[in-house]
Formats: structure tokens, sequence, C-alpha cells
């Protein structure tokens, strides 16, 4: 996953193997031990537009994060 763009649809895998779909915030970046990609759900990503504001998220670890379609696009 080189490119990733604010507010893809996201695939995230949590610690108990669920996936999730969330937007990202951000695309990959370096975290303090691996990258990361910092993601929120998708309630919290339409609130923000809402509301002209910055949506708050969580970094996920990258490997967990895959684009919601195929292609990435």
């Amino acid at each position: 996953m080189n490119s990733l763009a604010s507010g893809e649809a996201l695939i995230v895998r949590n610690g108990r193997g669920q996936e999730i779909l969330c937007r990202a915030i951000s695309g990959v970046m370096q975290g303090d031990d691996f990258p990361i990609v910092w993601a929120c759900r998708e309630d919290e990503w339409l609130s923000a537009l809402a509301e002209d504001r910055t949506p708050e998220g969580a970094p996920w670890p990258a490997e967990d994060v895959r684009p919601a379609r195929e292609g990435g696009q």
C-alpha cells in the first residue's frame, strides 16, 4: 500500500481479527516502531466533514490496513 489518500475507505483489522470499515485520515507514515495509518470510523468522518473539523481517529499498524476497494482506488 504505497499511496493512500485522506478520506479513502479502508478495511482495518483489530486485535480480535475483526474487520472494520474506516476512513483514512493520513497516508502511511512511520510510527515509533513500525509504519502506521491514522484512521477513523465512517460516522466520525461524516461528522467531521459536516462540522468542518479534522476527524479524530487512531493509529493502526499499516499491515492491518487495506483499501476497501479492489485496486486501492
